[in-house]
């Protein structure tokens, strides 16, 4: 609900749409190739997307056994909604469309553009304090209620958590 509630309140503020505000105060004056909302003649530059089809060893996160299993689980209504709305991501009408929870486009260099003033500190995008802050844990559990792991949250960031030596319980096996 982040980006949903982050567009609106960006609305109301700037009288700009998010991909507008996007484009015009940030992506723009970075030089970064990043759209929320993708302009028409970009659209031979992206990639199609396939579906992925699990091999015969495969075994199913905790997440994706939990949404295949329990139609009343969390998981399974986070993805029925998508699902159920017959989203296609190859389409234009998808790729158009300024969904601040989802459907940013960019290359690898558009994205390292947006967050290289994140990594220097700030470098005029944000105040160095502002960075701080949101480098900050704000919320922390031992288990997402949604994703089923252990998850870090600052402000407007999830933050790194180190899961490597976590026993994952749906193959048996220590990762370090």
């Amino acid at each position: 609900t982040f980006g949903w509630t982050i567009g609106e309140l960006v609305r109301r503020v700037s009288g700009l749409s998010i991909g507008e505000f996007i484009a015009k105060e940030i992506a723009q004056p970075l030089g970064s190739d990043f759209y929320l909302g993708l302009p028409e003649e970009l659209e031979p530059r992206v990639a199609t997307v396939t579906e992925w089809l699990p091999g015969p060893d495969w075994v199913p996160t905790p997440y994706v056994a939990k949404m295949v299993s329990d139609p009343t689980s969390v998981q399974y209504v986070a993805m029925a909604n998508v699902i159920a709305s017959g989203v296609d991501v190859n389409t234009r009408a998808f790729r158009v469309a300024e969904m601040g929870g989802m459907g940013g486009h960019a290359s690898a260099r558009g994205l390292a553009a947006l967050y290289t003033p994140f990594a220097l500190g700030g470098a005029g995008l944000v105040s160095t304090d502002a960075v701080t802050r949101m480098s900050q844990v704000a919320v922390a559990t031992s288990e997402d209620a949604l994703l089923l792991v252990p998850t870090r949250f600052g402000l407007g960031f999830m933050l790194s958590t180190d899961n490597r030596r976590r026993t994952r319980s749906f193959n048996h096996r220590s990762i370090s």
